[in-house]
Formats: structure tokens, sequence, C-alpha cells
């Protein structure tokens, strides 16, 4: 990864403390070498000294000035050693605290690599997944289209058929529409006629209650006259009786004497007669006015009947012309049916219609929640790539900021990149001198202090800081401060 320290950087660091370790080796030799020069020149200074007492003094002069040349030469290597010395294992020790702590970072950094490798290849899973729903989303998009372009050929089908039944429809509801008013205008003239007919049938029946009436008058006239044919036949009875008696007492007399009785016989007889033909008229007389009765009650009963006839004859008049309103009203509903039939029919071929354009919208439905479904899946895994690339990019960035972190501790030490210790808040353009002071009297050294501050933490500087908020936003403090802090100390505030 860019900014991610590697093994041969740690090396070279290693091979870097190395060679100063040598360089403090050379010097203790070259230490040795001169105490070793001096030895020889002492011991040569010793061995001329009895022949030349001047160049003896000379010599050990020269011996003691290289003497103390080298002790110099000496206490300055050793001086330069220990702070070679101290530098090395300060530094040492600071790039084993720098290296323990880029190892634990990196081993971090490792097992969230492979958290994210795993999840790439889970993200890949998908991916692949997605190829096979693209697939079968391919081929619903293909069955969508042979279902639309039969639904397109059902739909032309069903608005032809719509039109046929339109024009059918039209044409029959326009006969059904003359013939209807056909039969209202017959209707309403069998109306009039039962209401005609239903004022002749009152008329009627108020003729049947006169011969109702009547009837029972002729009724009781009808007994009177059987009690008088009673009487009237006893009565003939009688007077057949008589006539009988008295032909016996004609006959008696003619058979009595001739001569003797032959005056008071005629006599008798002759009143006998006179007697049976008064009987004789009596009964014809009451036959006659029986037969009388007899022919008034018939001809009652037959007035009687001929009003019932006519009555019948108008009720069967009236009946036919109910009938007949009837069959109107019949036929009628049943043009009334057809026509219900007929829009019936016309109904199902738009229910049928719809029924196939629902179909159509049905199949539009679950190919648009296919394809929402796949750009849901599409959107996931982007999301899903894009937080593993930021959290990619995060963790380069930690890597880079550990590794300057690193170089920084390398190059100027430890208590220098202490964020806790004091900045250079002068660094910041628009602080001189004496802001930086009234901000260190405040308790603000850092940069971080000056970075972290929004509008409540203006807000709550008082003193003589509160005349500088307006500055902090108008000279850019605060930005300025966060990037002096990155750029030393490598992190993000």
């Amino acid at each position: 990864m860019d900014g991610e320290p590697n093994e041969d950087e740690v090396h070279a660091l290693k091979g870097e403390i190395a060679a100063r370790d040598a360089a403090l080796r050379d010097l203790e030799a070259q230490g040795a070498d001169l105490r070793a020069a001096l030895e020889v020149a002492r011991a040569s200074a010793t061995s001329r000294g009895s022949g030349a007492p001047a160049a003896y003094a000379e010599a050990i002069a020269d011996r003691d000035a290289l003497i103390h040349d080298l002790e110099d030469q000496r206490s300055e290597l050793w001086r330069r050693l220990r702070a070679l010395e101290a530098e090395a294992t300060a530094e040492a020790e600071l790039g084993e605290k720098a290296r323990r702590a880029l190892q634990g970072t990196l081993a971090v950094r490792e097992q969230r690599i492979v958290s994210l490798e795993q999840q790439h290849a889970a993200l890949q899973a998908q991916i692949h997944a997605e190829h096979e729903v693209r697939a079968v989303l391919a081929a619903s998009e293909r069955r969508v289209a042979e279902h639309e372009q039969v639904i397109w050929t059902l739909k032309d089908r069903l608005e032809e058929r719509e039109r046929g039944h339109e024009v059918t429809l039209s044409d029959r509801e326009r006969e059904l529409a003359a013939r209807e008013q056909a039969l209202s205008e017959r209707d309403g003239e069998v109306e009039v006629q039962l209401r005609a007919l239903a004022q002749r049938d009152a008329e009627l029946i108020e003729q049947a209650h006169a011969l109702a009436e009547r009837e029972a008058a002729l009724t009781e006239s009808a007994r009177e006259l059987a009690l008088l044919d009673q009487d009237m036949s006893e009565r003939d009875a009688a007077l057949t009786a008589r006539i009988q008696a008295m032909d016996e007492r004609e006959a008696a007399a003619m058979s009595a004497s001739a001569d003797d009785e032959r005056g008071s016989g005629l006599a008798a007889q002759t009143q006998t007669l006179a007697e049976r033909d008064a009987a004789v008229a009596e009964r014809d007389a009451t036959r006659m006015e029986r037969d009388a009765a007899v022919a008034e009650r018939d001809a009652t009963l037959a007035e009687r009947d001929a009003t019932r006839a006519e009555r019948d004859a108008t009720r069967m008049e009236r009946d036919a012309a109910v009938a007949e309103r009837d069959a109107t009203r019949v036929e009628r509903d049943a043009t009334l049916a057809e026509r219900d039939t007929t829009r019936t029919e016309r109904d199902a071929t738009r229910v049928e219609r719809d029924e196939a354009v629902a179909e159509r919208d049905a199949t539009r439905a679950e190919r648009d929640v296919a394809v929402a479904e796949r750009d849901a899946v599409r959107a996931e895994r982007d999301a899903a790539l894009s937080a593993r690339d930021l959290e990619i990019a995060a963790l380069r960035e930690q890597i880079a900021t550990a590794t300057r972190r690193f170089e920084a501790v390398a190059l100027v030490g430890e208590s220098e990149l202490d964020p806790n210790s004091p900045d250079e808040l002068r660094s910041i353009s628009g602080i001189g001198p004496v802001i930086e002071k009234k901000l260190l009297e405040a308790g603000i050294r850092t940069y971080r202090q000056i970075a972290v501050l929004d509008d409540a933490g203006l807000a709550a500087l008082s003193g003589s800081l509160a005349n500088l908020r307006a500055r902090f936003r108008r000279e850019n403090w605060i930005e300025q401060a966060k990037k002096l802090h990155l750029a030393k100390y490598g992190e993000v505030v």
C-alpha cells in the first residue's frame, strides 16, 4: 500500500544504526592508534635524551604538545563517542518503540485488510449472484416482451371485436328503441282500452248488482209462484176430484128412472155440470195465472242470463286486452333483456380487454420490481464497494500518518512530536508575539487547541481573547491550525 513502511526500510534503519556503531568502533581504533603513537614518541625521546639536551628538550616539548593534542583529540573523540552512543541508544529506543507501534498498527491493518478481503470475496459472490439475477432478469424481460406482443395482439383483436360489438349494439339499440317506442304507444292504447273496459266493467258490475237484486226478487217470486203452483195444483186436484164426483153423480142420475126422476135428475145434472164448468174455469184461470207467473219468471231469468253473458263477454274482452298488454310487456321485457344481454356481452369484452391490460400491467410491474431489485443490489454493491474503498483509504491514511510520525520521530525525537507540547503558534498567519502571549496566558499552547474550536468554543473565549473571535473566522486561524497540526503530527483533527 502507498505510504506503508516495509521490511526494506526497517532494514535500512537498522543498517544506518549499524553504520553508526561501526563509526564509533573506528573512532575507538583511531584513539588506540593515537595512544600507540604517543608511546612510540615517548620511547624515541628517551633513547635520544643523553646526547642532545637541547634537542631532547625540544623533543620533549614537541612530545608534550603532541601528547596534549592527542589527549585533546582523544577527549574529543570520547565525547563524540559518548554523544554518538547516547544518540544511537536514543534513536534505537525510539526506533524500537516506533517499530513496535508500527508493527501493532500493521497487524491491526493486516487484520482489517483480511476482513476487507473477506468482504470483497462476499461482494464478489454477490456480484456473481447479481450476474445470475441479471440472466434471470434478461429471461424475464424476454418473456415480458413476448407477453407484451401477445397482449398487443389480443388488444388489437379485442378492439376490433369491441368496434364490431359497438356497431352491432348501436344498431340493436336503435332497433330496440324503435320497438320500445312502438310498444310504449301500443301499451298506451292498451291502457286506454283497459280504462274503457274498466269503466264498462264497473257499469256491468252495477248492472250485475241490480240483476242480483232483481234475481233475489225473482227468486222470492219463484218461491211464491212455487207455493201458488202447489196451491193451484192442490186446488186443481180438488177440482178434478169434484169434477169426477160430479161425473159420477151425473152418471148415477142418468141411470135413474127416466120417468119419475128425469126432471129432477136433469136439474141436478145441470147444476152439477154448471159447478163442474165453474171448477174447470177456475182451474184454467189458476193455470193461466200460474203460467203467466212462470213466463214472467222465465223472462226475468233470461234477462239475467243475457246480462251475465254480456258481463262475461266484457270480462273476456278485458282479459284479452290485459293479455295483449302483458304480451306487449313480455315482448318489451324480452327486448330489454336482449339489450341487456348485448350490453353484458360488450361489458364482458371490455372486462376481457381490461384483464389483458391488467395482465400486461402486472407483467410490467413484475419487470419493474425485478429491475428495482437489480438496481437495489447494484446500489448495495456500490455502497459496499464505496465503504470498502473509504475504509481502505482511511487505513492507508492511518498507515501513512503512522509512517510520517515514525519518520518524524526518527528525525526530531519523540518529545518534539508530543501533541501536548507547545507549538509555534506564530506559524499561523496573523498571530504575532503579542497575540501568541495572550493565547499562552489563556492556556492555548497547541495547534490542536485552536483547530478544535467551534462556535461554542469561540463564544467561550473571554478576557483579552474576546476581541479576537472575529479574527479567528476572518483570518482562518482554525483551518491553518488543522493544516499545521497535520503537517507536524501526521493526524487529522
